[in-house]
This record gives structure tokens, sequence and C-alpha cells, in this order.
């Protein structure tokens, strides 16, 4: 379970903290302040999560008079889901505004995608504004193993094929690319590498610059949407302008084609 830290500073109201019991936080009004039935009330505090989403996951909320007595009880409210970290190294391999670059993402999840789960999802987002664009064609994608001893092992499974067949990589023409396993298709926790295009931005601006990455594991379909690991803070990459070289000059050119005219007599005197 996780638990509440140290009370906040709140007006016109006193946090009492639950020793006992550190996943509770009590809330008590002031004297003289009261609320009619019926108004909205916000609470912001911050918790310390658990490492994993707790089973049961719900909530309780309680409002009681001075005296202790139920005025209004809220039970099985759903709590939100907890995501682990992914880790995640982007390397560019054609780092240069406007040019199409291919992108070798490493990941290694800390919880699997369940196989039961129809809509498991890779999600690929580059800085937003920055000018990144992921094609729809989705060039040169490639999903494998990053440790070639882990496919060693799982060659004990013959039926076993990675990517499974009917993987499907989605871009949108902007900044994010989506990566969809087939019904019945999961991910283990394991070291994988991705590679796919991307086409960079025109120019550098302060997105580009300063800009983080994200990558996320999710189920979406039309009943549920899940973030199971995440990460919001992946370090972009630096790029350059791309220096064309100037063509050689017509001097530099001419003995060349001196050369090809002379092998051509050449070979048509021995023909």
């Amino acid at each position: 379970d996780g638990q509440l830290p140290a009370c906040p500073d709140t007006l016109p109201s006193i946090c009492l903290e639950e020793i006992a019991a550190p996943n509770k936080i009590t809330f008590q009004l002031e004297g003289g302040v009261s609320l009619q039935p019926n108004t909205d009330i916000a609470i912001v505090v911050k918790v310390v999560n658990p490492e994993f989403t707790p089973q049961p996951n719900t909530w309780r909320v309680e409002i009681k008079d001075p005296f202790g007595k139920h005025l209004d009880v809220r039970d099985h409210v759903q709590g939100f889901d907890i995501t682990g970290k992914v880790l995640t190294e982007i390397t560019p391999d054609f780092a240069f505004l406007g040019q199409n670059n291919r992108l070798s993402i490493s990941f290694v999840p800390s919880t699997i995608m369940n196989q039961a789960d129809n809509g498991n999802e890779l999600v690929v987002n580059a800085p937003r504004g920055a000018g990144f664009i992921f094609p729809v064609n989705c060039t040169s994608f490639e999903l494998r193993y990053t440790s070639s001893l882990f496919e060693a092992q799982m060659e004990a499974y013959k039926h076993y094929v990675f990517p499974p067949a009917g993987t499907a990589c989605i871009g949108f023409e902007n900044s994010t690319l989506v990566i969809r396993f087939p019904r019945g298709a999961g991910l283990l926790v394991s070291n994988y590498t991705m590679h796919v295009d991307v086409i960079n931005p025109k120019a550098a601006t302060n997105a580009t610059l300063e800009g983080v990455w994200s990558f996320e594991t999710r189920v979406r379909n039309d009943l549920i949407y899940k973030i199971v690991d995440a990460n919001r803070s992946i370090a972009g990459f630096e790029m350059s302008e791309l220096q064309l070289e100037q063509a050689d000059s017509e001097e530099g050119c001419a003995p060349a084609a001196a050369g090809v005219l002379a092998m051509l007599v050449v070979f048509v005197a021995h023909l």
C-alpha cells in the first residue's frame, strides 16, 4: 500500500494525520466554518504511491459531523493504475535537420503486457511542437530482442514468434508513433530494440533542443484505456545542418571526361 506524507498547509481546515493508518488522512474544518449541501469540494494532497497497483484498488470518502456521526459516505471509489518505469534510450542514425532519420529505441519495461488483454500498444511521442514527423507507412520498422541470450532461451518455445504476426506500426504524420500488437499477444519483461524512421524538424527551435521524448506501454480498446509503464523524461539528441559538398569545377571534370572518351575509343578500335 501507499501512504500519505505529512499534512500540507490548508485553510480553513486542519489536517490530522493517522499515525496508526498511514493510508488514511482527515481534514477537519475550523470552528465557525460550515458547508451547505451539494457544495463542490476539492482536496489536493500528495501521496506516496505503492510499487504496484493494489488489489482491490478502491478508495473510501467519509464526511462526519463534530460528534463523529456519518453525514455522507462514498465507498468503493475506483482508484488509479500505478505505472512502472520503462527504461528507454533513443539513438539517432542521421541527426540532420529536415532529413529522414532512422531511430534506434532501446527499452526495458518493468511490467509484463498480459496477452489476455486486447489492445496492447507501444507509444512513442517526440517533443510536441518540435517538428518531428512519423510517416504513416512506418518505413524501416523493426522490433527485436536486444539480448541474443534471451533469443536463445526463447528458441525452446518452437511456436513463439517475435514480433508476433499481425503487429502493426502506425504513424500519423505527426509526433506520435503507435505499435499495436494483435489480439492474444503481449510483452515480456526483457530488453528490446525498435528501429523506425522519423523525419527530423526542418529548423531547430527551443522545443527541438530542450524537448523530451516519452515512451509508454498501454492497453487501449473500446472498454479500457490503461497505462502499464511509462517514461516521460527521455533525453533527445542534438541535430546539425546538413552541409553538402560543392561539385567539382569544370577544369577538374575535364580530365575525367577525356579518360572516358579514350576508353571508348580503345574499346571501339578492338571491335
